[in-house]
């Protein structure tokens, strides 16, 4: 017969065994939900990391006040932002690359700067509408003193080009002595247009004298809507042309699907509305020679069927760009030749000689 300490031993056992069972029942059910979160955590990730995804891993960004703007870098990774959202205030600098150097790059204090003092000159400059007339008379002026023939599209283009490089040598928008330049080289195209008639690379060029007097968004954020609606009337002819296919696939009609990616959200509403110009890209990338930036077109498509903000990596340059290249650029269409015929000399187009 077992004695009274003898059942208090084994009672105290029992109570230990079933307090242990208990405990690893209650870290159990702990457990559990732990792993969920962990599991919802990681799949937040990958959601953002998807989002992420969209870009190069080169892209970088840096902090300008409250917005996040993307400079890129060669051979650096992506400077992930934890929030996993992406500013649609600066969907202009998203994919623009940068062969610069960490220590040399302009500081994005010295960007904002710029902007700011664009866009103080810009608004006190006369709008184009407003004094067309006597710019015309101008740029006729100045084609005969060259002894240019206006129905010589060449040469119209090549005198409206001297006349950029002289706008962006003066400070482009941010000097008020400069945008008389800008003004003569757009009557310049649009006057040739009228003597020979509307032809995609006249409407090029058209585009490119737009762009450089105008920035598509203000520093505080805010849309330039003239911009826009100037920029989408010509990009819309120039669309036209491709579909009818006069002009075939190459690196303009490429540049011009991404102006159009890039503005197509502001003058329609919505992202998806980008989801068709993708399909063209991805469609011609044969016939253009980009099949390297297919599975960036194929992820611009994905992406736009959900409704996520995509803008594809273009080019980088050959040469370190300075602060003027950089903010400029950053507010101008894809399609953007650059500040001087260094810069566009320089220009590299990614499916050229860049690896990825």
């Amino acid at each position: 017969m077992m004695s009274a300490n003898g059942r208090d031993e084994g009672s105290r056992v029992r109570k230990v065994r079933t307090l242990a069972w208990v405990l690893v029942c209650v870290c159990a059910l702990m457990i559990v939900p732990l792993a969920s979160v962990t599991s919802r955590r990681t799949a937040r990730s990958s959601k953002y990391d998807d989002i992420r995804a969209h870009e190069e891993p080169v892209t970088m960004l840096l902090q300008v006040d409250d917005e996040r703007i993307p400079l890129a870098r060669k051979d650096e990774n992506l400077d992930t932002d934890q929030s996993g959202e992406i500013m649609e205030l600066v969907d202009n600098l998203e994919g623009t690359k940068w062969s610069r150097t960490k220590a040399s790059a302009p500081t994005p204090g010295e960007i904002r700067q710029y902007w700011r003092t664009e866009d103080e000159t810009y608004a006190k400059l006369p709008k184009y509408e407003d004094i067309v007339q006597e710019v015309r008379e101008e740029a006729l002026d100045l084609a005969g003193q060259r002894n240019v023939d206006m129905r010589d599209l060449a040469a119209v283009i090549a005198l409206a080009r001297e006349e950029l490089a002289i706008f962006w040598k003066l400070g482009g928008l941010t000097s008020p002595d400069a945008y008389r330049h800008g003004f003569v080289a757009r009557a310049l195209v649009e006057k040739a247009m009228e003597e020979s008639g509307v032809s995609y690379d006249a409407l090029d060029m058209l585009k490119e004298t737009v762009t450089s007097l105008n920035m598509t968004w203000f520093a505080d954020g805010k849309p330039n809507q003239y911009a826009i609606d100037l920029l989408w009337a010509v990009l819309e002819q120039q669309n036209s042309i491709i579909e009818s296919g006069e002009h075939g696939a190459d690196a303009s009609s490429y540049y011009t699907m991404c102006d159009r990616i890039l503005l197509a959200r502001r003058k329609t509403g919505n992202v998806e509305a980008r989801e068709s110009m993708y399909r063209w890209l991805l469609d011609h990338a044969e016939e253009g020679g980009w099949t390297c930036r297919r599975r960036y077109i194929e992820k611009g498509v994905e992406l736009t069927k959900k409704g996520i903000d995509y803008i594809m990596p273009s080019y980088v340059y050959k040469r370190p760009v300075e602060l003027q290249d950089i903010a400029v650029v950053g507010r101008r269409l894809r399609s953007f030749q650059g500040t001087s015929p260094l810069v566009w000399e320089s220009k590299t187009y990614l499916w050229e000689d860049h690896e990825g």
